[in-house]
Order: C-alpha cells, then sequence, then structure tokens
C-alpha cells in the first residue's frame, strides 16, 4: 500500500506486489517511484544444465535456493521416448543431437512453468554445446540475463556465487536490457502500446501487465511533494488495477513515446 498525506493531498494505492517498507518525509514523490520500492527487486534463477540433468536455483537476497531438479535416475526414461520419426536413424550421433533437443526443449518448458511463479531474470550455466542447443529451442530468451558456458551441474553453493558475481556487477543496465528485450517481443505480439493518448485508452483496461516510464531525474521537474500529473495518473491507473511499474533511462524510452504499456498474453 501506498499512502501519499499533505494538507492539500490524500491519496491512497493498493499494490498488487509486495513491497519494501519506506517512509519519506518532506521529499518530493511521483507515484512512479514505487517502482524502486518492489521487494525483491534483485531476485533472479539460475539453470544449471547438463545433456541430462538440470537444476534451478532461486537467489533472493539471502541465498541459494533450490527450487527445481531433474537428476538422471528420472530423465533415462524420458529419453528412451523416440519419437516415430527418428526410429530408424541409422547415425547415432544425428539421434543423440534430436533428443538432445528434445531433452533441453523439455527443460525450457519447465523453466516456462518456474516463471510463472517467480517472473524473474535467469542465468544458464552449461557447457558450450549444451548452451548452443538451449540458446534455439528456448521460448524464454527475453528473460536470460547472462549466459555462463560452463559445465556447473554439480558445482557447489559457493562457486556458485562467486560465479555469477561477474554478471550481477552492473544490474540496473541488464534489468533495461531485459525490459528493452521483453518490450521488443510484446511489440511483435502487438501487446504494447506506446504514447500517453493510446496508454490512456488501455490504463482503464484490467490487462495492462506492467506500465513503463520514463526515470524521473532524466524525464522532468520534480514536484514540490506530490505530483498526479498526468504520466503518474496513468502509472496510477495501472497500478490499481493489479499491474506493476518499470522505470527505463529517458533516452531508451524515447523511441517508444513518455509511456508504454505491456499487457498480458
Amino acid at each position: 500500500m501506498a499512502l501519499f498525506v499533505s494538507e492539500e493531498v490524500t491519496r491512497v494505492i493498493y499494490l498488487d506486489y509486495e513491497v519494501e517498507e519506506r517512509v519519506m518525509v518532506d521529499e518530493p514523490f511521483l507515484v512512479r517511484d514505487l517502482a524502486d520500492c518492489r521487494a525483491g527487486s534483485r531476485d533472479f534463477l539460475v539453470l544449471l544444465l547438463s545433456s541430462k540433468e538440470s537444476k534451478m536455483y532461486w537467489s533472493n537476497g539471502k541465498g541459494m535456493k533450490l527450487i527445481k531438479t531433474n537428476g538422471s535416475q528420472n530423465i533415462y526414461a524420458y529419453l528412451n521416448e523416440v519419437p516415430e520419426r527418428t526410429g530408424n536413424f541409422s547415425d547415432p550421433q544425428e539421434r543423440r543431437e534430436v533428443m538432445l533437443n528434445k531433452f533441453l526443449h523439455h527443460m525450457d518448458q519447465g523453466l516456462g512453468a518456474v516463471l510463472k511463479v517467480y517472473p524473474l531474470p535467469v542465468f544458464v550455466i552449461a557447457p558450450d554445446r549444451i548452451a548452443g542447443h538451449f540458446a534455439r529451442v528456448t521460448h524464454h530468451s527475453h528473460r536470460i540475463a547472462g549466459v555462463i558456458y560452463k559445465d556447473g551441474i554439480d558445482i557447489r553453493e559457493d562457486e556458485l556465487k562467486a560465479l555469477l558475481e561477474p554478471e550481477l556487477a552492473n544490474w540496473e543496465a541488464m534489468r533495461q536490457r531485459l525490459l528493452l528485450q521483453q518490450m521488443e517481443i510484446a511489440a511483435q505480439a502487438g501487446k504494447l502500446v506506446c504514447g500517453v493518448h493510446e496508454v490512456r485508452k488501455a490504463a482503464g483496461c484490467r490487462n495492462s501487465r506492467v506500465v513503463i516510464v520514463g526515470s524521473r531525474e532524466q524525464g522532468g521537474d520534480d514536484p514540490e511533494f506530490y505530483a498526479d500529473g498526468e504520466i503518474d495518473g496513468l502509472v496510477g491507473k495501472v497500478l490499481e488495477n493489479g499491474g506493476t511499474v518499470e522505470k527505463l533511462d529517458h533516452d531508451l524510452l524515447r523511441p517508444y513515446g513518455p509511456v508504454a504499456v505491456i499487457k498480458y498474453y
């Protein structure tokens, strides 16, 4: 919940996501600044892949938690379910390639299920060949924050943290790159709405998943306390209807207008 109180303004916005408690006194505030209050803003997933196994971790800022594993003991049966079209392969290498793609497609489906619960950036750790195959079959490339080319299926948690440190060094740049990728994919699917006029029409509906605005530091003057300008009014409307808000550098957002919305799809 966001509560704004002054002699002139009293407003309450109920949010459909967890936030970190924050109290601001005598400081300027915009509705879009609620993007900075979302809890777990540095959470991410790690997908470890080999040719026959996978593991998935969730990092919540307190440590790594193993949330999904597919061991060789329950994968062999799946791999032996050879499609009819591959049954007559005379080339063992060709069959292995087909079965690897089939296995990785199955792992990608599992990733999709996890992303519905944890819609977070994903780091993939896999040997070169496995990573290359996975890149060709995945339907979640817009969520892939980075790929580490290493056989890490049996890596210890402390080694995993050390391996990820360089990837996490510039979190904000990574976050904005992934947001741009999501916007591009939404545009291809006809689910991206751009510009104040079109967003105004979309904001009243309950199918706006995220509203994207420019960072305040680059995008305009600060109010004295709380301003319900046109763009922040649109942000508030999306939030009230269960959506979230994300910030993008003003220059990166410029081709899309001062505000954009990604619809559910």
